[in-house]
């Protein structure tokens, strides 16, 4: 029984869950997954007039948002943090537009793309409910909102679910992890 296990990161998780419904989840079937620098190329294409320096704060300020599972339009945004300038809605807007014209995804997409596409599609989130039935998340200490997100909707009232943290080991602050 235990061949049928999954064994995957959030981030692996959200990738094989985009493979698996590209066209639902609104992406490319060969989708690639843009890394940090990727990603600052791809800001500085879509806001040229934006330095490097300015270009790399505000890719990591739009991979922040994402963390806390935050779109370009979500109230939120603007009073989760005060270093948010703001022109960061239209500067993270402009990113999203163009990331999604390339038709590849970043590292925040592996969690809210799936996030939305199971609050969103009953069908799929119903049949990945039945299909996970126990879920086991270790080091949850350095799990952020977003995954926290995406593993409320991948639990339904039958799914039993086990985290394990300490939160005197949390690391990842810094990357938006929140005990």
């Amino acid at each position: 029984r235990a061949s049928a296990s999954y064994i995957k990161t959030f981030h692996s998780f959200g990738a094989w869950l985009l493979r698996r419904y590209p066209e639902t989840a609104g992406v490319s079937p060969r989708f690639t997954v843009y890394d940090d620098d990727d990603s600052t190329k791809l800001l500085s294409h879509a806001r040229p007039e934006l330095t490097r320096l300015e270009a790399t704060r505000y890719a990591h300020k739009i991979a922040l948002a994402k963390d806390y599972c935050l779109a370009p339009d979500s109230p939120e945004l603007a009073c989760k943090t005060n270093e948010y300038a703001p022109e960061f809605p239209a500067i993270y807007r402009a990113y999203q537009t163009r990331l999604r014209e390339s038709g590849n995804v970043d590292f925040g997409d592996l969690i809210m793309l799936p996030v939305t596409l199971l609050a969103e599609n009953d069908a799929v989130r119903d049949r990945l409910r039945r299909q996970f039935r126990a879920v086991m998340v270790d080091e949850y200490q350095d799990a952020n909102v977003a995954q926290f997100k995406l593993l409320r909707q991948l639990a339904g009232d039958e799914t039993y679910v086990c985290a394990v943290g300490d939160a005197d080991q949390s690391i990842y602050r810094f990357r938006g992890a929140e005990v």
